[in-house]
This record gives C-alpha cells, sequence and structure tokens, in this order.
C-alpha cells in the first residue's frame, strides 16, 4: 500500500531545521519502547511515536488543515443531487487522520511540530458542518472513531494507516446510523457477530518504520467476523447489470475499503441489507468510486445507497474538474445525443462538435468492452490550435472502457471537433454520446 511520506528537499529541511530549534531529539536518539531511531528525519517516513505503540506519519497525520472548497463542494453537491433524482442516496464519509480520531495517543512531539488537536478537531467539524449545509449527508466519522478508541478499543492499527475491526465496526455503525438503522438495533447486530479468523496483512508503513526500530514491531493481525446479512463482500463493477446491485454499495480505499477489515460485512449487519465494496490498491480518491459508477450496468443495478469513504487528505480538486464531472454524468441519465465517430487509426477517432451546446455538457465515450487505461481528448479549435485532456485509470482499477470528459473551460466559441486516443485498440465498435449539462 502507497503512503504518501516523502518529505525531501526544503520540506526536510524545514523540519529539521524546526525539531533543532525546539530542542526535540536529534538523529540517533532511542524514542520510547521499540529503541526506534531518527524516526522524525527518515527519508522514507518521517513519523513520531506515540503512546503503546502508536506511530504517525508527519504527512498526512500531522497536518492539521484538511479541506474542501466551495468549487468542488458544490460539485459533490450536484453529484448528490444527480444520484438522488436517479434513486440513490450519497453518503459522503470524510475519514479523519490518525492523529484526528485519537488525539490521545499523541506525543508530546506533534504539539511542538505545530500539530493542534483542538484546532485540527474544529476544521474538521468546520469541514463537516459545511457538507451538511449544501444538502449532503455526511458521517461524522471522528466522532465514531475518536469514541472507540476512548473506548479502549484502538480504531487504527498502530504501525499502519489502515482501521482495525474495532474500527470498522463503529465506522459501520455510523453509516447505518446515517442510513435509518436504530443505533442501539445497530449496536445489537453488531454485537452478535462472531470473529471468524484473524488474517496478517502485508504492511508497508510497518515495513518502513522497522527499519528504524530494534525491537520488532506488533504485526498488522486483522480480525474477520461472519456476517449473516452479507452479500459478496468485495464489489466488481462487471457484476452490475449481470444481477441485482447491492443496496448499499461502499466505495473507499484501502485504509477503510480493504476486504480483510469486513466493512461490509459491518454495515450489512448493522443495517440488515445487502452492503458490497469495492476497493482499488493504492488507489486515491477516485479510483474505486469512478470505476463502480462507469461500470456499464450502473445505470441498471443502481444500488439504494452508496457510500464513499474518503480520507480527508485525498483532496477532491486535485485533478480538476473532469473526476467529478465524471461521477455527476455517470450517474443521471442525460447521454443521449449520438456523436458520430470516424477511425482514424488503430486507436484514434475523431468527432466533429460544431453542433453541440456551446461550452457546456460533457462527452461520453464507450469503449464497448476495451481494455484501455488511459484516453486522451485532444479538442480542436477553429483556428488550429490544440488542447488535450487525458483521462487515466489506476493500474490496479478494474476497466469500464467507458470515459467522461468534460467541454468546459475551452476556447469562448467553444472546440470545432475532438479526436480521441486510445493505449490499446478496442475489438468492438466504440461510441460517442454527449451529455447535457446536469
Amino acid at each position: 500500500m502507497t503512503d504518501r511520506t516523502d518529505i525531501a528537499g526544503p520540506w526536510r529541511r524545514m523540519l529539521l531545521a524546526a525539531a533543532c530549534a525546539l530542542g526535540l531529539a536529534t538523529p540517533g536518539t532511542a524514542q520510547q519502547g521499540y529503541g526506534c531511531t531518527n524516526l522524525l528525519f527518515s527519508e522514507v517516513i518521517p513519523s513520531l511515536e506515540g503512546a503503546d505503540g502508536t506511530f504517525f506519519r508527519i504527512d498526512p497525520d500531522l497536518h492539521a488543515f484538511h479541506w474542501i472548497d466551495d468549487v468542488d463542494l458544490a460539485r459533490l453537491a450536484t453529484l448528490s443531487d444527480t444520484l438522488a433524482a436517479q434513486g440513490t442516496r450519497l453518503i459522503y464519509v470524510p475519514l479523519p487522520t490518525k492523529a484526528l480520531a485519537i488525539p490521545q495517543m499523541l506525543p508530546i512531539e506533534a504539539r511542538d511540530l505545530g500539530y493542534d488537536p483542538d484546532l485540527a478537531a474544529s476544521v474538521y467539524g468546520e469541514m463537516l458542518d459545511r457538507l451538511r449545509d449544501t444538502g449532503l449527508t455526511a458521517v461524522d466519522a471522528r466522532d465514531a472513531l475518536r469514541r472507540q478508541g476512548l473506548r479502549g478499543a484502538a480504531p487504527f492499527f498502530g504501525t499502519d494507516p489502515r482501521l482495525t475491526s474495532a474500527g470498522s465496526a463503529a465506522l459501520a455503525q455510523a453509516i447505518a446510523a446515517q442510513i435509518g438503522a436504530p443505533p442501539a438495533t445497530a449496536q445489537a447486530m453488531l454485537a452478535s457477530l462472531s470473529p471468524s479468523r484473524s488474517t496478517a496483512l502485508q504492511s508497508l508503513m510497518r515495513m518502513q518504520l522497522q527499519r528504524h526500530c530494534v525491537t520488532e514491531l506488533p504485526p498488522v493481525i486483522a480480525q474477520s467476523y461472519d456476517a449473516p446479512a452479507t452479500g459478496l463482500g468485495v464489489l466488481q463493477p462487471a457484476g452490475f447489470g449481470t444481477r441485482r446491485g447491492p443496496a448499499i454499495a461502499i466505495a473507499a480505499t484501502e485504509v477503510a475499503g480493504d476486504p480483510a477489515l469486513g466493512l461490509a460485512a459491518f454495515v450489512s449487519a448493522a443495517t440488515g441489507q445487502r452492503a458490497e465494496t469495492l476497493t482499488v490498491p493504492d488507489g486515491d480518491a477516485f479510483a474505486a468510486i469512478s470505476a463502480m459508477m462507469t461500470a456499464p450496468g450502473f445505470q441498471t443495478a443502481r444500488p439504494d445507497v452508496l457510500v464513499w469513504v474518503n480520507p480527508v487528505w485525498h483532496g477532491l480538486g486535485r485533478r480538476g474538474d473532469q473526476p467529478l464531472a465524471e461521477l455527476t454524468a455517470a450517474a443521471g441519465n442525460t447521454c443521449r445525443h449520438a456523436v458520430p465517430l470516424t477511425r482514424t487509426g488503430e486507436a484514434t477517432y475523431r468527432a466533429d462538435m460544431t453542433r453541440l451546446p456551446l461550452g457546456r455538457g460533457t462527452l461520453a465515450f464507450d469503449g464497448n468492452g476495451v481494455q484501455a487505461r488511459r484516453a486522451a481528448f485532444h479538442f480542436l479549435s477553429r483556428d488550429g490550435l490544440r488542447r488535450t485532456r487525458a483521462v487515466h485509470r489506476h493500474e490496479n482499477a478494474p476497466l469500464t472502457g467507458r470515459f467522461f470528459m468534460p467541454v468546459t473551460g475551452l476556447w469562448p466559441e467553444g472546440a470545432t471537433a475532438v479526436e480521441i486516443a486510445l493505449d490499446t485498440r478496442p475489438d468492438g465498435i466504440p461510441s460517442l454520446t454527449f451529455c447535457e449539462e446536469q
């Protein structure tokens, strides 16, 4: 699992200067119970060791400001409204960092480095209020995980960024409450589960930390539970349209969605409904949900509830407007205007855009089963200018062969044509449609 923990160049020098100025441990000094040295100044995973073998990465755990800006908030609300119009309720889960969820485990050095738990909690709370004020259904995952930690059941693994089974159960109960399950009922159903087996998980973070520690660090052990109401548990996009979709579909990163953590089983037990999870190993905020919603059968086998579990450090606007515009177009039912395609090469196509609405809407390219991972849209102007926008699917993501690209932000007079280049040759006959603006 990939950790975004590199602090290089000026950032690492600033951290070193700040630590020295504050009189923190210098390189080579042992820390707490595992004989760990040089953690703060690690080239691979700058981090701090907290209480009871709980390790916090400087990035992202000790970042206090995680935010959704107004533009992305509006786009997320549009996605929610579009899904609702088609019968699917969106529940957004901003998953907190370890430091947000279990601040009581932080070492004193965290404050010396500028991390203020109260300020970080305030920022998270304000973000949650803004989500709800926009009309979105949002889960207070921080409160659910914090309460679990205060009860003595660690919601996160000490040497890994993923949730424990206890954390998954707490998160599932909070999700179930938003779906409508009475808290007492959800708690009773979760309590009725029995552990079935334990699984030792591979952990990149633990391996990186171990290089700095003399004593062997605790392994990452996931506890599985039998859930009487669970469905397949791991959702595959190809399943949409071939059978009845799950009542509750969960799109998540590995932090919460790793199949071994059992989030779907817990949600299923807490709600009494079939729940399934789609996770892309090493994926970002959009890897799983894009694979889920661009699947050809999503339109015909929609879930009643779509739960999007996204860590707060995965910003929604990092890749511009395309990812959320793609989800909105895939969620709706407005991609009806066929746009003729002309094949110009082994894996290239061209379409005229002069008759399409000016500067608004989205193009939907359907590869008809093609296993393409990348589609480049080359927009052409009347003056012969070219602007390229590309959609990249994560290397571990299931491929659906469908790509959505907004036509906004080009030229005032719009584009006259688009050339679409795939990274593999299609076997079938692709199609292009225009999706009206939601």
